[in-house]
C-alpha cells in the first residue's frame, strides 16, 4: 500500500487482516495471510462469492458504553422482530447516560 508513492509500514504485515464480521460469505475465505508485505488469500465457493476483508483485528462485537436503558437484543413487543441494531456489539460498561442519546444510547 503506497500514500504519496512512499509504502506504509504495517499496512500488509501485522494490520490485523481478516474476514469481515458482516461478511456476506465469509466461509468462502478458506485461508487469509499477511506474510512478508503480502495478502494472501485463498478462497473457495460452490456459487460467486464477493470475499470481504477488515483491517485493524476488528472484534466480532464492537465494545460499546451502554444506557441503562439501551437495548442489545429485539424488544419483543415489538412488531418487527429486527434489532435497530446494524452490527453486533458488546457492552463493557454502563453508563446512566451517553452523549446525544441519554440513557437509551450505545
Amino acid at each position: 500500500m503506497l500514500v504519496d508513492g512512499e509504502p506504509v509500514e504495517g499496512a500488509v504485515t501485522g494490520a490485523g487482516w481478516g474476514v469481515s464480521p458482516d461478511a456476506s460469505a465469509p466461509e468462502a475465505v478458506t485461508r487469509l495471510s499477511d506474510e512478508g508485505g503480502v495478502l494472501r488469500i485463498e478462497a473457495a465457493a460452490e456459487e460467486p462469492a464477493i470475499l470481504q476483508l477488515t483491517a485493524g483485528d476488528l472484534p466480532a462485537a464492537l465494545p460499546v458504553v451502554k444506557g441503562v436503558d439501551a437495548r442489545t437484543e429485539p424488544d419483543p413487543n415489538a412488531f418487527s422482530t429486527s434489532s435497530p441494531l446494524s452490527f453486533p456489539v458488546d457492552p463493557v460498561v454502563e453508563a446512566a447516560s451517553v452523549p446525544l442519546l441519554g440513557p437509551r444510547g450505545l
